[in-house]
């Protein structure tokens, strides 16, 4: 696993000697290869037990092996340049990166006649690519009065650029995953894949005439009725649209990779007092909220079937809402994957706020015999604001069977919470 880095320090060349705003000015590049084998020991091998059947001794499989498990590399090459402006006032960095994995490791679904449900194995190869900028000022520097601010941003593309035979379909979908996420050789990783929603179906004579120019009879599902979903008819086999919807009709439905992300943190100082915050962002990035699905239909009964406030503006005759109607069975699948349910994630949230006043020595002196050498009295509180146009419950939520496949689907996981705390801090 080598690597290298160079750096050059343009700012102590000499025809940089009368630039005096430029405190640094620094090219770095750099390149290397990592590997990932945390999978475990001997998780290649095949192991066995001692057990019993039927009350007779047996040895049994303990552990399914794949003997062609092997390193997932990565290699990356990293680009940018740090500089400091007008007396340190203003520094930073821009930097460009491209990282390529190999042999991605990933735990793949096995056939059930194997008695395992999974094995790890490496199932293709990544690229990711991606700027980074940040800027640090100081804004205001005085006796009483400082004002500093830091600004990142972050891109970041990424491409499966190679799925291994063992796991690719012929149209190059990777095969051998559950549910969660789909997955194409030469597209992004996180693309959301499913039916586009067109319409609220208002009436039975639009059904009527979408069956009547079907050459099956049947344009979308022979239980749709007023109230339900219409979905786009894409493309049939042939990749022409052919007056039915079925899974051809799939196609992608939004990409839970932001334009950009980061960060913008501010403190101030006045005299004793401090003020701090920090709020993080994201934008451009959809977020398919899963639980919401099953969540305004019912597709039958038992855990899981809490419903949702929105169910109370469902569709009926005399209020043809946007909310599919409620019928036990959801004969229609409203619920199906589609882009009724993926919305815009972009947010920008205030993560921590601090406020705090440090009491000077002619104040503590006052105090007398308490002696008291520091004192500081603080407000704190985090998640305290978020603001996005996302409906679920947090514009955040990462994913939903806690794998990279299925990032981008919400299931409802428990929102951040509002944190207050207020504190009194005294050195004797």
């Amino acid at each position: 696993f080598p690597a290298a880095s160079a750096g050059w320090r343009i700012s102590k060349e000499r025809f940089m000697e009368d630039a005096d705003f430029v405190n640094e000015l620094k090219l770095r590049a750099s390149w290397g290869i990592t590997g990932q084998q945390d999978f475990g020991p001997y998780i290649w091998r095949t192991l066995y037990t001692t057990s019993d059947y039927a009350g007779d001794p047996s040895i049994v499989i303990s552990q399914l092996g794949n003997d062609r498990l092997k390193w997932e590399k990565t290699k990356q090459f990293d680009l940018g340049v740090d500089f400091s402006f007008f007396d340190y006032r203003l520094s930073g960095g821009l930097g460009y990166y491209q990282k390529d994995t190999e042999d991605a490791i990933f735990s793949a679904i096995t056939p059930g006649n194997t008695g395992f449900s999974s094995v790890l194995a490496n199932v293709g190869n990544t690229r990711n690519v991606g700027l980074e900028l940040e800027l640090m000022g100081d804004i205001i520097q005085s006796t009483d009065f400082n004002w500093r601010m830091t600004l990142n941003v972050s891109r970041n593309s990424n491409k499966l650029t190679k799925i291994n035979d063992d796991f690719k379909d012929d149209r190059g979908y990777v095969t051998g995953f559950g549910s969660g996420g789909t997955l194409r050789e030469g597209s992004p990783i996180g693309l959301i894949y499913g039916y586009v929603f067109e319409k609220m179906f208002d009436n039975a004579d639009e059904i009527q005439a979408l069956n009547a120019a079907s050459p099956t009879g049947v344009y979308q599902n022979a239980a749709t009725s007023p109230g339900d979903l219409m979905f786009r008819d894409v493309s049939g086999p042939d990749g022409v649209p052919d007056g039915v919807v079925n899974t051809f009709d799939q196609q992608i439905i939004g990409d839970v990779q932001p334009d950009f992300f980061g960060g913008l943190s501010s403190s101030m100082r006045y005299k004793g007092l401090t003020l701090s915050a920090f709020f993080t962002y994201a934008v451009g990035n959809d977020l398919e909220w899963f639980q919401q699905s099953r969540s305004i239909n019912i597709s039958g009964t038992g855990v899981g079937e809490n419903k949702l406030t929105q169910i109370l503006d469902a569709w009926t005759p005399e209020n043809p809402s946007d909310k599919p109607r409620l019928v036990y069975g959801d004969p229609n699948q409203n619920s199906r994957i589609s882009s009724y349910y993926v919305h815009d994630a972009s947010y920008i949230r205030l993560k921590n706020l601090n406020i705090g006043y440090n009491f000077n020595r002619n104040q503590l002196e006052r105090l007398g015999k308490l002696n008291i050498k520091e004192a500081t009295i603080y407000l704190s509180a985090q998640n305290l604001l978020t603001l996005t146009k996302y409906p679920g419950a947090d514009p955040e939520a990462a994913n939903l069977f806690n794998n990279d496949i299925s990032t981008g689907r919400d299931n409802n996981k428990f929102p951040v919470a509002k944190v207050l705390t207020v504190g009194l801090k005294v050195g004797f």
